[in-house]
């Protein structure tokens, strides 16, 4: 059987020297415009990540403008054939909120960005046709206005020039209360 001696060492360990470093560190200056360097290569690289982004967003509002055009046709289609004029372009605009649930689904699933830019939108292209939508219910409130207006006054007409002396006194004061009427006063002035 073999037997394992353990001496006890003889060499002692050598004490730790002083280790020189100033070759090793760079100068503070050189250290500041390297940072300064890394910092702006990393900035470059977001400014380019950022502005992909904008571009993809910004591709996704025009994918999506159409939609809007759509549905301000359909909405200004349905309120120019009124004649309310105090309430047409008020559901109009109301419709066309960029708080409408319409809106709201069509924004659902978009970033910021995006609904940001499509509400921009929105407003924009409503309110460059709710001047011809204003226009075009006053007309039809004019239009409907005289039409009755004309129907009343031929009536009377008819009545006044029937021989019957009864129908003929129902007409003429029908037409002196159309002459003499507030409303008749309001839309074309007062007869002088």
């Amino acid at each position: 059987m073999a037997t394992l001696k353990i001496y006890e060492p003889t060499i002692k360990p050598k004490a730790a020297t002083d280790v020189d470093l100033s070759g090793v560190t760079l100068p503070l200056s050189i250290a500041t415009q390297e940072g300064k360097a890394i910092s702006s290569v990393g900035k470059a690289f977001a400014d380019i990540v950022n502005h992909l982004g904008e571009t993809e967003d910004e591709n996704k509002a025009n994918e999506l403008v159409p939609s809007i055009i759509k549905k301000i046709t359909s909405e200004y289609d349905k309120y120019s054939n009124t004649s309310d004029t105090a309430n047409s372009p008020v559901l109009f605009e109301k419709a066309l909120s960029s708080k409408s649930k319409w809106f709201n689904d069509l924004v659902k699933n978009e970033n910021k960005r995006v609904k940001t830019a499509l509400a921009d939108q929105l407003n924009l292209k409503r309110n460059s046709v709710l001047g011809d939508l204003i226009n075009q219910v006053s007309t039809n409130s004019a239009d409907k206005f005289l039409f009755s207006l004309d129907s009343r006054t031929n009536l009377a007409i008819a009545n006044i020039l029937s021989g019957n002396p009864t129908v003929m006194g129902i007409g003429e004061t029908d037409f002196n209360s159309i002459l003499n009427s507030k409303i008749y006063e309001s839309k074309f002035g007062a007869k002088e």
